[in-house]
């Protein structure tokens, strides 16, 4: 005797449709598949009109989340759309990763384009931090996340630059008021700073030397960085 394909009781007392449901399964599972399949018609639309790179990434988000919700019923060997939840599910995450991918790379280029345009280095710090956090929720989605790992590092490294500026430029100032001292402590703590932070090797080596230079006039010299 057959079962119900989804919550295994006996046809014989209750009766299975064509799909292998009992009737109170077959009324749950048309109300559930008529919605989702609703959700997936209604977002590849959206999906395939928009040109905002950030709607199609919802939209592909409400196509992925509801298709994997029908292979679970094309698993059961419950027929529930035509054409095959999983096949589908496969071709919109392939897509819908492409367009994060692409989307990421071209907010990068943005970013560096709007940072040039901004002279405070809070407000570029701030870019750079917005970035950093769009670039993980996007690894979040991606079946491989470390193909950002590139566009993070170079954004991290940029915010490391922008706040040892703001220290440099501090020290500056008190120098530049004959605040020795104080100008010293700080130079000292941009050097500190340099040492741990993740930038380009070559760019450490530059500035160090620059803040050894500036120390060395103020009677301070800081040991160079390993």
């Amino acid at each position: 005797m057959d079962h119900c394909k989804y919550c295994g009781c006996l046809g014989l007392f209750f009766g299975l449709n064509k799909a292998g449901l009992c009737p109170t399964c077959q009324h749950m599972v048309s109300l559930e598949v008529g919605l989702r399949t609703q959700s997936v018609r209604e977002a590849s639309k959206k999906v395939e009109t928009t040109l905002n790179p950030q709607s199609k990434i919802a939209g592909l988000d409400i196509v992925v989340e509801n298709l994997g919700a029908l292979r679970k019923y094309e698993e059961r060997g419950i027929p529930v759309m035509s054409g095959s939840p999983a096949a589908l599910l496969k071709e919109a995450r392939l897509k819908q990763q492409g367009i994060i991918i692409e989307t990421a790379r071209s907010e990068r280029d943005e970013l560096f384009a709007q940072v040039e345009k901004v002279p405070e280095l809070e407000a570029k710090r701030r870019l750079y931090t917005a970035f950093l956090l769009r670039v993980a929720e996007y690894k979040q989605k991606l079946d491989e996340p470390d193909i950002l790992d590139d566009l993070e590092t170079q954004a991290r490294r940029a915010v490391h630059q922008v706040q040892l500026s703001a220290v440099v430029k501090a020290a500056l100032e008190s120098e530049a008021a004959s605040r020795k001292e104080e100008a010293a402590r700080k130079y000292r703590e941009a050097a500190e700073f340099l040492k741990k932070a993740d930038v380009d090797e070559k760019f450490r080596r530059e500035q160090m030397m620059k803040l050894n230079a500036k120390l060395k006039k103020l009677g301070k010299p800081q040991r160079p960085a390993p």
